[in-house]
C-alpha cells in the first residue's frame, strides 16, 4: 500500500478501513502530510482531511473549520471550503475536518528561485486578498475569535511586546530609549555615521503620530500567520495565488499585524533591503481594495523596522542566516529608520 506506514501514524487498522469505506476511497489514493505545526493531514484527489496532532490543538482546528464556513461567503477568496466536520470514534478519537483540496504548489517549495519582482507580485496579491477577509464584518458569528496574541517569551518577546503595545496605544513606549541605546553602541564602536537625530524629541513625535494613525484602524479578522508555507500558487512559473491555508491561528486585531515578515522563513530575508518597496506595494493594494486613504505605507514600514531593530538587539544577531555582523545590521536598520522618519 502506498504510504501505508505513514498513513497508519494517523489512522490505524480498522479506523483506516472504516475511513476508506465512509469516504469512498482506497488506501492507495491517500497522501499523508506531517509538515503542519498543529495538524496531521491526509490528502485525497479532491479533499483534504485535517486532524489535530494532539488534543491541545483541537481548539485551533475548530477555529479553522468555523472560519471556513464564514469565508465561504467570500467567493473571491481562494480558501478551502468546509465539506463537513466529523466526530466519529470509529474513524478517529479526534473531531476532524474535511475540506476541498485546492490546486497549486506551496510558495515555500519554490521560494529559493524567487526574485524581488516575484515576491512583490505575490505580496501585492496577498494585500488584495487580505483586504477581502479584513472587510468581513465582525459580529456574533465571529465571537469565537479572540484578540490575536503572539508568544512574548524567548528571543523575540520584546519586539512583539513593543509592537502590540504601539498598536493599542499609538505610543512608541520604550522604543526611543532602545534605539538611543543602539546608537550609543555603534558610536562606542567607532561608527562615523550620524544617527543622533533619532534620539530627538521631534523624531519621537513623528513616530507617535504615525503609530497613532495605525492604532486607530478598526479591528479586523486576521489570519495571523501568513508566510510562504500557507500560500499556494498555480505553478513555479505562474505565481497566481490559488490558496490561503491554515487558519487555526486566526484572531481579531489591528490590520497592520497581518503583514509581518517575521512570520516568514529565512529566504525572504535575502531581500531585507527591499522591504520598504515590498511594504509600499502590499499596503497600496490593500488600501485600494478596502477603499481607505491611509495610513501611509511609511507608518507600516516604521512599525516593522523598529520591531526588527528591537528583535535584532534582543537576539544580538541579524534576523535570518544571511551573514553580516550584528553591528552592520544595526547600522542598516538605523539607516532605514532615519530614511523612513524623514518621509513622515
Amino acid at each position: 500500500m502506498k504510504n501505508s506506514a505513514a498513513i497508519e501514524a494517523i489512522l490505524v487498522g480498522p479506523h483506516l478501513d472504516r475511513f476508506c469505506d465512509v469516504f469512498g476511497l482506497s488506501p492507495g489514493e491517500l497522501e499523508p502530510d506531517f509538515t503542519g505545526w498543529s495538524k496531521h493531514v491526509i490528502k485525497s484527489p479532491d479533499h483534504v482531511f485535517l486532524f489535530p496532532r494532539h488534543p491541545k490543538y483541537q481548539q485551533s482546528l475548530n477555529i479553522e473549520l468555523e472560519l471556513y464556513k464564514l469565508l465561504s461567503e467570500l467567493e473571491q477568496l481562494p480558501v478551502p471550503r468546509l465539506v463537513r466536520a466529523v466526530k466519529n470514534c470509529e474513524l478517529s478519537p479526534y473531531r476532524f475536518g474535511v475540506v476541498t483540496r485546492l490546486q497549486g504548489i506551496l510558495l515555500g517549495n519554490i521560494e529559493h528561485g524567487l526574485g524581488t519582482s516575484d515576491y512583490e507580485e505575490v505580496l501585492c496579491t496577498i494585500g488584495r486578498l487580505a483586504a477581502i477577509w479584513h472587510n468581513l464584518q465582525l459580529g456574533h458569528e465571529t465571537e469565537f475569535l479572540k484578540p490575536l496574541s503572539q508568544d512574548m517569551d524567548g528571543d523575540h518577546g520584546d519586539s512583539y511586546r513593543w509592537m502590540y503595545g504601539a498598536l493599542r496605544s499609538g505610543s512608541p513606549g520604550e522604543a526611543p530609549d532602545l534605539i538611543a541605546s543602539s546608537v550609543r553602541e555603534l558610536a562606542a564602536g567607532g561608527g562615523t555615521e550620524d544617527f543622533s537625530e533619532l534620539k530627538s524629541v521631534s523624531t519621537t513625535g513623528k513616530w507617535r503620530r504615525a503609530l497613532s494613525e495605525l492604532s486607530m484602524m478598526g479591528d479586523v479578522l486576521l489570519h495571523g500567520d501568513i508566510h510562504e508555507d500557507q500560500i499556494l500558487v498555480r505553478s513555479e512559473r505562474d505565481l497566481e495565488v490559488t490558496g490561503i491555508l491554515d487558519w487555526g491561528n486566526a484572531g481579531v486585531g489591528n490590520p497592520a499585524l497581518e503583514f509581518n515578515f517575521g512570520e516568514w522563513g529565512e529566504k525572504i530575508w535575502r531581500f531585507r533591503d527591499r522591504f520598504g518597496t515590498f511594504r509600499e506595494a502590499i499596503w497600496r493594494e490593500y488600501l485600494h481594495v478596502r477603499g481607505l486613504d491611509g495610513p501611509k505605507w511609511e507608518s507600516v514600514h516604521l512599525l516593522y523596522t523598529v520591531q526588527e531593530l528591537i528583535w535584532t538587539m534582543t537576539a544580538r544577531k541579524p534576523i535570518g542566516n544571511e551573514g553580516g555582523s550584528y553591528e552592520s545590521e544595526l547600522r542598516r536598520l538605523l539607516r532605514t529608520l532615519k530614511e523612513t522618519t524623514a518621509r513622515l
